[in-house]
């Protein structure tokens, strides 16, 4: 046991903050400082002493400065990490006080109220009892969540971090906000403070806690310009320096009058003075003002060399629920009960009871003394519908009268966006009895529940597809009774069984409202040549319905779904959304066959479906690799769905970008180039949104946004949701982010981004509600790209200036002075500083910046600078011969 302990507490969360001394002697033997120490002293032995002692001074306090910039930020990440307290671990058969940095992997532990004040100390499986956490710390979502314990894992079932058992794992670093203790009536293990018992699954720098912190760690070290392009780059400028040399080299050796070791002293000068040494320092000041101007923004980035790519970005993907619309949720009714027309509505409250009982329990809602309500928007909308509440007892009940009968919750089987589908069991008495009658409440997607009911209507399908295609979100909905059942009889259920035989209760109609910046947006992205698509979980039909309003989707041409074989095809097919077009699948085997599909992409736009992609894996993958960059949209798109396309995309050499939050869109946010998790933290972004857009946004794009597009089904006799957000006025200074000249000094210093503020779905995260977020990143990727690659172009220039005028020049007896060297460094060093301060453009351009150094373009651009610079130094050179006085 002790060599066990001894093992894991190498581990722990415990960040060491190195002495400056240490930290700077690992800077100073870095090769690039080496290189240029080792340069300095070659120009003191050429006879510089000014030049070589002033760049030697200036580079040691540069590197001070980082080093001791990076010694406060990692004060400040050690300080992110809790101080260990004890608790009561199951170790040898009973129950020890344990210090929390001294938990192992395989340790049983009590979480218990007294415990509520600190942080969850490692990564734990909820074994017995139920808690509340405030995860914010980790993916910063405000909202806590609902976690239930894990008392049966099947035989056949591999665990796992992801979706499929997230809902049973208590993160190390959140905060329980309230716990529910184990049932007494339970024989299972019971720990001394009535605490929740969990099972420890990993501990300190293992944790997701851990893993964040690490990420924040080494984003807070310069970028520095070790990558391939670099060193093509300098090896590039070799070729030239090397030629230089050699021609130094024999003119010089041919004249016996010349001195060797001078000779070999100015070849090696030429081949280290074409190596700039500058590289690193100018990297780090235009990816480091990138870093400042987002923060300013609320973007947080957690890997800053991603930030180049955001200006390289081909397609641009959105998730839609939350991110191009809001979370305010609004019912319109429900649909589908008792023959009535498919586009009629009934009112929540003129249903019948077995509707009003499933939409006021079938969900996931907590209610705490202190949150209050606590859960999905959607859920809390459905269940304000009915007009009933939920006590903290997980009871539901009316306040109509005459009231009906509460409901407590029993059981849940919680939503699954593989299943896309939830249940619940729910008990209540029978009147005049003391007996508690159970029910089956189930709510999903109107295709999975499908094959559950057994009295499903005749126009089901005409029904629910009559408003996803107006844009609507479309829930069925079941119930059945199990009747009277004792407390091991309820316990014993599984999904499966309570899943099936479910009579039908009506399609619940949701409508989701438009952001106020979705359009402009995508709009913009759209005109800046960037490919855009939407991968949703939601209905092809309503997320096509929502692809046309935002313009993702043409509006003159139809949008053709890739639809299973029904009654009237036999095969797979192309079909639109008004069935006005339906068109035959491509032969692919054909000859033509590409051919064929860019004529269909440029004719109509191309929605995927899961089932379709799941198809077109199993039956011609190479078809559909194909495609995938060509549609406009995935609907009923599972997470591992949403991940695997943005994998694709990855290979075929697209870089992307996916936008979403942080919660369900996790695998496609880390799979993406450009990750981006929106946090809906709306009290701080509207003033921020709005003020920096005022500046920035053109007339057309300003008119747009103050249009009503709150909302995409039946909202025409309803207010603008919006209407106070809009109205904010602009033109209060406090409000505005601070460009100003007084926050030059601090912008040297990049503040390391805060626990709170870095998400572990996504390298980039925008605490804001507005996909504004998008461009912001965008913007400053490409400010980033264009500056880089012009300071690759001065450099390039300078060193081959050099390597003319130290060769050819210095055979000819021209040589700088030691003054000249030090105002040419100097003046060089301010044209950097300037441009790595460039702002970018307040708007997008159509044009794409060029995204790397080896192009003809940039090739071109740097041989005729050069030619003119050659050209006028030879020009000099021959009038200066022709005025010296001849020996």
């Amino acid at each position: 046991m002790s060599s066990t302990v001894i093992y894991f507490l190498t581990l722990r969360l415990h960040l060491d903050v190195p002495s400056f001394a240490e930290l700077f002697k690992e800077r100073a033997t870095a090769p690039f400082f080496v290189f240029q120490v080792f340069s300095v002293g070659l120009w003191c032995l050429d006879e510089y002493w000014i030049y070589p002692l002033i760049a030697l001074g200036m580079l040691c306090l540069f590197e001070a400065s980082l080093v001791q910039q990076q010694l406060k930020n990692l004060s400040e990440i050690r300080s992110m990490s809790e101080k260990p307290y004890n608790i009561y671990v199951y170790r040898q058969k009973k129950w020890v006080r344990v210090r929390t940095d001294q938990l192992i992997a395989g340790d049983i532990i009590s979480i218990s109220e007294n415990d509520q004040k600190f942080c969850i100390p490692a990564d734990l499986l909820l074994l017995r009892g139920t808690c509340i956490v405030d995860e914010s710390m980790l993916t910063g979502e405000s909202v806590p969540v609902s976690k239930d314990p894990c008392e049966v894992l099947k035989a056949d079932e591999h665990f796992t971090f992801d979706d499929a058992h997230k809902t049973q794992i208590l993160f190390g670093g959140t905060k329980v906000v309230q716990f529910t203790p184990p049932s007494k009536s339970t024989n299972s293990l019971k720990a001394p403070d009535n605490g929740c018992i969990c099972f420890v699954l990993r501990t300190g720098l293992s944790t997701s806690q851990g893993r964040l912190l690490k990420t924040i760690m080494y984003s807070v070290k310069a970028v520095t310009a070790n990558n391939a392009e670099s060193f093509l780059f300098i090896a590039f400028l070799l070729i030239f320096a090397l030629i230089a040399s050699a021609y130094v080299w024999i003119e010089g050796t041919a004249d016996p009058r010349r001195n060797r070791y001078k000779l070999f002293l100015e070849c090696t000068l030429i081949l280290t003075s074409v190596i700039p040494q500058e590289l690193p320092l100018e990297l780090s000041l235009a990816v480091n003002s990138s870093l400042i101007a987002l923060c300013k923004l609320l973007v947080y980035c957690t890997e800053p060399f991603r930030i180049p790519f955001a200006g390289k970005i081909d397609i641009c993907a959105f998730d839609k629920t939350g991110t191009l619309t809001e979370d305010i949720v609004v019912v319109e009714g429900v649909t589908g009960l008792n023959d009535q027309p498919s586009n009629k509505l009934l009112q929540v409250k003129q249903c019948p009871l077995s509707t009003i009982q499933v939409l006021a329990s079938c969900h996931s809602l907590i209610n705490t003394s202190a949150s209050g309500l606590i859960g999905d928007p959607m859920e809390k909308a459905m269940l304000a519908s009915t007009s009933w509440s939920l006590n903290d007892q997980n009871e539901v009940y009316g306040r109509t009268i005459p009231r009906s009968s509460p409901l407590k919750i029993c059981q849940r089987f919680r939503f699954d966006s593989t299943l896309r589908r939830m249940s619940v069991v729910v008990s209540h008495y029978l009147p005049s009895s003391v007996d508690r009658n159970y029910l089956v409440c189930v709510k999903g997607s109107p295709e999975t529940i499908l094959p559950m009911l057994v009295d499903a209507p005749p126009d089901y399908e005409e029904a629910y597809l009559t408003m996803a295609r107006r844009g609507a979100r479309v829930l069925a909905l079941g119930q059945k009774t199990l009747g009277q059942l004792t407390h091991e009889q309820v316990r014993d259920l599984t999904r499966e069984s309570v899943e099936s035989d479910i009579h039908f209760c009506g399609f619940v109609i949701i409508s989701c409202p438009l952001k106020p910046d979705s359009l402009t947006v995508i709009k913009d992205l759209s005109y800046s040549s960037h490919h855009i698509c939407m991968i949703t979980g939601d209905n092809p039909l309503t997320a096509c319905h929502v692809s046309s309003i935002v313009g993702i989707v043409r509006s003159n041409v139809p949008v053709l779904v890739l639809s299973p074989p029904n009654a009237l095809h036999e095969q797979w097919h192309w079909q639109s959304v008004d069935e006005s077009v339906i068109l035959p699948m491509l032969d692919v085997n054909a000859k033509d066959a590409k051919f064929k599909l860019s004529q269909l992409v440029q004719k109509y736009d191309v929605c995927l479906t899961g089932e379709g992609i799941d198809y077109l894996s199993k039956t011609n993958s190479s078809f559909l690799r194909q495609l995938i960059p060509k549609a406009k949209i995935y609907a009923r798109v599972a997470p591992k769905q949403k991940e695997s396309i943005l994998v694709q995309l990855k290979r075929m050499g697209y870089i992307t970008l996916m936008c979403g939050d942080g919660t369900n869109d996790v695998g496609a946010l880390k799979q993406a180039h450009v990750g981006v998790a929106l946090l809906n933290e709306t009290s701080i972004s509207v003033s921020l949104v709005e003020s920096t857009e005022t500046k920035q946004a053109s007339p057309s794009s300003k008119n747009i946004r103050q249009k009503n597009h709150g909302g995409t089904f039946n909202r025409a006799n309803r207010g603008d949701v919006h209407s106070t957000n809009a109205n904010i006025n602009n033109s209060n200074p406090a409000v505005r982010p601070s460009f100003n000249l007084s926050a030059l000094d601090t912008e040297q210093e990049v503040s390391v981004v805060r626990l709170g503020n870095a998400s572990i779905a996504a390298p980039f995260t925008a605490k804001m509600s507005s996909p504004i977020g998008v461009c912001h990143i965008v913007m400053q990727g490409r400010c980033t790209l264009v500056t880089t690659l012009q300071m690759y172009k001065i450099l390039a220039i300078n060193a081959l200036i050099i390597a003319y005028s130290s060769s050819v020049l210095y055979l000819k007896g021209f040589k700088i002075s030691d003054t000249q060297a030090t105002i040419r460094a100097l003046l060089l060093s301010a044209c950097f500083l300037f441009i790595s301060r460039s702002k970018p453009l307040k708007a997008l351009s159509k044009e794409r910046p060029i995204p790397n150094i080896f192009n003809v373009y940039t090739l071109l651009t740097v041989s005729l600078q050069f030619l003119v610079h050659f050209y006028v130094l030879y020009l000099l050179t021959m009038e200066a011969e022709l005025r010296m006085p001849k020996v």
